[in-house]
């Protein structure tokens, strides 16, 4: 037997985007996306009533969701039941992520648009130390100040 969804963390986000995708195709609601911090917060869940509460969860935020992208705010359902675990877990999701990764349609970005977003948040991350952004990021100095240029990135980013 497959072992409970609380135990599989690792298969929301995956699961997640498959159960999007379907409820994408059902007349009237969109193809939605859905934010590194909406993933956090489905994967700090319990998941008591497995994948079928997980795909009943996801309808419901569809069904309601006003834009293209689910985000944290999307599942406030879940926010409360987890009341003071979920806001650490919201707050180190933003603390980490700040990166969508797909578009709104649910393809991946281009990587030159996902590369540019990762050097920016590194910017302000180590607050503009462009030798530390450079080390961290595993490339030279001089190869980061490349990238800038060619991605047309202000280095006060």
């Amino acid at each position: 037997s497959l072992p409970a969804l609380r135990d599989r963390t690792g298969d929301i986000p995956a699961l997640t985007r498959h159960f999007l995708a379907r409820i994408g195709e059902q007349p009237g609601l969109n193809h939605l996306s859905v934010s590194d911090s909406a993933l956090a917060l489905l994967a700090a869940y319990d998941w008591p009533g497995n994948v079928r509460q997980l795909q009943s969860v996801l309808f419901r935020a569809a069904v309601y969701c006003e834009g293209n992208s689910l985000s944290a705010d999307s599942f406030p359902q879940l926010s409360e039941m987890l009341g003071e675990q979920g806001s650490v877990t919201m707050a180190s999701a933003h603390e980490g992520v700040g990166i969508m990764l797909y578009t709104p349609d649910g393809n991946l970005r281009p990587l030159e648009e996902i590369e540019a977003d990762v050097i920016r948040l590194a910017i302000g991350h180590y607050r503009g130390r462009m030798t530390e952004v450079a080390r961290r990021l595993g490339i030279g100095r001089s190869t980061l100040y490349r990238k800038l240029s060619d991605l047309g990135i202000d280095n006060a980013a």
